[in-house]
């Protein structure tokens, strides 16, 4: 037997019936249409129904808003708390430096941090996919123990480092800084190498990898172009001659291995 909407609705005063036919994905078409039919017997009419209807609407968007606003908060507010925390300091007559930089600025900074830290992020993504695909082409021709001494460990001290150099980068250390320059022109080297073999003989690269190259190797030029903003660099404390020589290690260092890999290629 089903319940009678009708009768029970009867029963409600006009604001509570349009509180429910304001939010129809809460409740049985039955329902709906019982509540209608009363409503319309106490004259009230479609253009009050929308009206109710655009208002819950108007009030959900603004919920979700206001959600979206407080989760990034979160995220700014832990981001600025651990860059901008004072390191512990030992020597008691000393006092530690304060960064002065405006709240607009702040904000800049957080911003750039959370754009670089899109780029290990994503590479870690790759490393993963990367470990699960050969662990499973390991299992399927009983390779295990020549991915476990080799392929394996390199892939997970890779996704060690990624996430290394994402946490010393947000905790403001200069070496982070160093690191992830050095860390990003690595892999835009090297996907550009990976592109460049493409082209020999024999040498197939699919869709998915295409992608990520074309994704990654723009994402990681950017990178380098906000690493390299005078705004994070003074947020860093980075002096001209660590520029210098990040910048001579980051070039020399894939070139050397890239030149050696071409050679026994």
């Amino acid at each position: 037997m089903e319940f009678d909407f009708y009768t029970k609705y009867q029963q409600l005063d006009t604001e509570h019936l349009l509180s429910l036919v304001a939010t129809p994905e809460k409740i049985q078409a039955a329902a709906m249409e019982a509540a209608l039919k009363v409503l319309a017997e106490r004259a009230v009419t479609e253009q009050e129904i929308s009206e109710r209807k655009s208002l819950h609407q108007a009030a959900v968007i603004a919920e979700e808003e206001v959600q979206r606003s407080r989760k990034k908060t979160k995220i700014f507010d832990y981001l600025e708390k651990t860059f901008f925390a004072r390191s512990q300091n030992w020597d008691f007559d000393e006092e530690e430096p304060v960064l002065g930089f405006t709240e607009e600025e702040n904000k800049s900074i957080i911003h750039y941090l959370l754009w670089i830290l899109l780029a290990p992020l994503l590479q870690a993504i790759v490393i993963v996919v990367g470990i699960c695909s050969v662990v499973l082409i390991a299992i399927e021709y009983q390779m295990l123990e020549a991915i476990l001494t080799f392929s394996l460990p390199l892939m997970l001290l890779s996704l060690c480092l990624v996430i290394f150099i994402a946490i010393s980068f947000v905790k403001r250390k200069k070496n982070a800084w160093s690191a992830m320059l050095i860390y990003t022109i690595y892999y835009i080297g090297n996907y550009l190498f990976t592109l460049y073999k493409i082209s020999a003989p024999g040498f197939e690269a699919s869709y998915y990898n295409l992608t990520i190259y074309f994704v990654m190797i723009p994402l990681g030029i950017y990178t380098v172009f906000v690493l390299n903003k005078k705004l994070l660099l003074n947020a860093f404390e980075i002096s001209k001659k660590r520029i210098e020589n990040t910048w001579a290690i980051a070039i020399l260092f894939p070139v050397v291995l890239f030149f050696i890999m071409y050679l026994y290629s």
